[in-house]
């Protein structure tokens, strides 16, 4: 199993020189003109080092979010929901998206993605369980279910495969996707939300972003998800990047014969106040592990 790269500054870099590396090896054709090679090397490299800041930025900011996603064709569905995600080494996440189909799994599988992960506590709502467990829990008046992911049997069991979905739709994750664009470029100058920022536009393929040298396997899994949901292998980006380099607001759209996807989220300025709390303990079910 590959492991996830432990110095980030130098998978950028890495995935920086793929990026210059294409565009070099691209080229003109004899007697095509030059306008037909799309933004130059300099301004993709000036967008990808914009972009990583951001990305950066999220990583390391307390940060609270909107998404508004459709999706139709052969899997139809909508969901307009909210996160919360505190910076590291916390690792705590909240989501909220209702209408967003859980992947099945044997403990999961509801139609509304709904958890809270606090450092190694995991709470899913009854809503993401499957209808067995959901029934099961919802019998002793609980409505959330605690799972404990340092427990050696909740990698086994795949307790945490929620969260891979999860952060699959986070802006940092969608960010660190945009960074396999061979075309990503500042193209304008706009005003999001009364604040001026910088627009930037890729397209982002799957063979390439799965090859992003920050992903671990688990990571790889739920890119490949997130592309299979839309049946799709292309997907155009839209970032909006104020003067700080942070994010406002992201667009992904994908089209395919047998569907489409259209995602967009949007931030709230970074905010130290925020809290992430675990449910009522009334209101909780502890899972007993085997």
């Amino acid at each position: 199993m590959r492991a996830a790269c432990p110095n980030r500054s130098r998978s950028f870099l890495l995935v920086a020189a793929v990026v210059v590396l294409a565009l070099l090896t691209v080229g003109c054709r004899p007697g095509e003109p030059a306008t037909n090679l799309g933004p130059s090397r300099d301004a993709v490299l000036a967008a990808h080092q914009a972009v990583q800041s951001a990305a950066t930025k999220l990583r390391t900011s307390d940060v609270s979010f909107t998404i508004d996603m459709s999706v139709t064709g052969w899997n139809t569905w909508r969901t307009h929901g909210t996160g919360q995600i505190m910076a590291e080494p916390s690792s705590s996440m909240a989501v909220d998206f209702p209408g967003m189909p859980v992947v099945p799994h044997w403990l999961y599988g509801g139609g509304n993605l709904q958890m809270i992960l606090i450092d190694q506590a995991l709470y899913v709502h009854a809503s993401a369980l499957s209808p067995e467990a959901a029934r099961s829990i919802e019998a002793g008046g609980a409505q959330w279910q605690r799972m404990d992911l340092s427990h050696p049997q909740a990698r086994l069991l795949g307790l945490d495969t929620i969260v891979g979905q999860a952060r699959q739709y986070t802006p940092a994750r969608q960010l660190e996707m945009l960074l396999a664009s061979a075309d990503l470029a500042s193209v304008a100058t706009e005003t999001t939300g009364g604040i001026d920022t910088t627009r930037y536009e890729g397209a982002v393929r799957l063979r390439d972003a799965v090859r992003l040298p920050q992903f671990d396997d688990v990571a790889v899994r739920w890119v490949e998800e997130f592309f299979r949901v839309a049946q799709a292998d292309l997907a155009q980006y839209v970032v909006w990047l104020d003067r700080d380099l942070r994010v406002r607001k992201v667009s992904v759209t994908m089209r395919s014969e047998n569907g489409d996807l259209n995602m967009t989220m949007e931030l709230s300025p970074p905010d130290s106040s925020i809290q992430i709390l675990a449910p009522p303990r009334s209101a909780v079910d502890d899972m007993v592990m085997p």
